[in-house]
């Protein structure tokens, strides 16, 4: 997302650091991060009021309730990423990348999570139920990633 378009070129290594420099487009860095930048906002202020409805209206539950949803996705993906990333043929240095571009590029996650969300929702008040199927498609996303992104994807 937004976080991988802003600290690539931002900080000059990864994908987009290599496209701008294989393209001999130097000025196209900075377009670059004001859209990772944009997009980074857009998705905490969008994840915000999303999140709204789902938490309830006892201040205590709902500061609970934020955290489970915005620190469980944040650290299972901060622990699965980087563990894919030691399956790859370059070494361990992809999996520092790779955790640092999780850590960062999720960080917003956890900005949700931690702000207390004073503000009530409107409308309806959503309920969430455990639901298998979707532990199943984590599942299996986590699947694919270790036995098919983890070690690569070429393409000669």
């Amino acid at each position: 997302g937004g976080g991988y378009m802003m600290v690539d070129p931002l900080f000059g290594f990864g994908d987009w650091t290599a496209f701008i420099e294989l393209a001999g487009l130097p000025w196209l860095r900075w377009p670059i991060i004001g859209v990772g930048v944009g997009l980074s906002v857009l998705g905490l202020v969008a994840g915000r009021r999303l999140l709204l409805p789902w938490l309830g209206d006892d201040p205590p539950a709902r500061r609970a309730r934020s955290r489970a949803l915005g620190l469980v996705p944040y650290l299972a993906g901060a622990a699965i990423v980087p563990l894919s990333a030691l399956l790859n043929p370059y070494g361990a240095k992809f999996m520092a990348t790779s955790a640092l571009s999780t850590f960062g590029g999720c960080a917003w996650l956890v900005w949700i999570a931690l702000d207390p969300l004073t503000e009530r929702p409107e409308g309806r008040r959503g309920e969430l139920r455990r639901s298998p199927g979707w532990i199943v498609a984590g599942a299996l996303a986590a699947l694919f990633l270790f036995a098919v992104l983890g070690p690569g994807v070429r393409f000669d």
